[in-house]
């Protein structure tokens, strides 16, 4: 995944401040999430994985607070 994907997941999830909660999530330092973005280092294929899932989780606590 790319920076760019990772800047807008990570805000589709936490906000503007995102790195420190989404490194949380994974189990990564900040300073990880932070490389990630900067294009400094790939990004595991496994911890976009992980981000997707969380954004799946996301999506359907979304849905069952619109449709309760």
């Amino acid at each position: 995944m790319t920076p760019d994907w990772l800047k807008r997941a990570g805000e589709a999830l936490y906000g503007s401040r995102y790195q420190a909660p989404l490194a949380r999530a994974l189990g990564r330092s900040r300073n990880c999430v932070g490389r990630w973005a900067a294009g400094r280092y790939p990004m595991p294929a496994e911890d976009a994985d992980k981000i997707v899932a969380l954004m799946a989780d996301r999506h359907l606590e979304l849905e069952r607070l619109i449709y309760r």
